[in-house]
């Protein structure tokens, strides 16, 4: 059985079982939705309940759009599995042409921006991936850098270290175990970070941060296509633009 059979499978018994089918309305009364608890501002954990500005978004779009999400935040790589297996969609996920083979996508709900931190005196002009080429670069597990990035990974041109929390990446690059770490949300996102190292003050003092263009990610709710979810997430995006609007 091939993938994509599995998640066929998987996906009709969870709309069996769990109800994910069409309301009195034509519309879907409970969709399940996978993110990040480790994404700050956007998504993570507080008082053991999802929070961050995308948890915001999707629960203020119910109103308009009639649907409702049940949103649980984990570790991104079970997140991604998740959605593999047909158990439910994502939220601030990446567009790819590898994951457009299998996800149907919303609008961007947020472009965010991936700085690359250096050690203080080793930054250096990036104006195209082969800057990056021969480097080692500390990274998100399960996050993306874009097509582009992904492909120079791929072919070894770009060597990627993978973790569970941008503090263990700022240790290990000023450790001297990488080139740069790539940390998204801006530099406001990085303040935080830093805040949380064991030497907030000599962290800082130790790193530059070099910002780019071609580090800028746009981020998605998705579901895939084994659910049927394309009218949902026309009526999310209908939502979106309704929310848009000057009150």
């Amino acid at each position: 059985m091939t993938r994509l059979q599995r998640r066929e499978g998987l996906a009709a018994a969870l709309l069996l079982s769990l109800g994910m089918g069409s309301g009195a309305r034509g519309q879907a009364t409970a969709w399940k939705v996978f993110g990040s608890d480790r994404y700050e501002p956007l998504l993570h954990v507080q008082d053991g309940q999802p929070a961050g500005s995308l948890v915001d978004l999707l629960r203020n779009s119910q109103r308009h759009s009639g649907d409702r999400f049940d949103i649980e935040l984990t570790l991104w790589q079970r997140a991604m599995r998740l959605a593999e297996a047909g158990q439910g969609g994502l939220i601030g996920v990446s567009r790819t042409r590898e994951r457009e083979t299998w996800l149907d996508y919303s609008r961007p709900i947020h472009e965010t921006t991936l700085l690359l931190a250096v050690r203080k005196g080793e930054a250096f002009a990036l104006r195209s991936m082969a800057d990056l080429e021969g480097k080692t670069l500390g990274m998100a597990m399960g996050t993306t850098g874009g097509d582009a990035f992904d492909e120079a990974e791929r072919g070894g041109r770009i060597r990627v270290m993978r973790d569970r929390g941008a503090p263990l990446r700022l240790q290990a690059l000023l450790a001297g175990r990488q080139h740069a770490a790539v940390i998204s949300g801006g530099s406001a996102s990085l303040a935080r970070v830093v805040q949380r190292m064991p030497d907030p003050a000599a962290a800082r003092a130790g790193l530059e941060i070099i910002e780019s263009p071609l580090l800028r990610d746009r981020l998605h709710l998705a579901f895939p296509k084994t659910l049927g979810a394309r009218p949902v997430l026309d009526r999310f995006n209908a939502a979106m633009a309704a929310l848009a609007q000057p009150r």
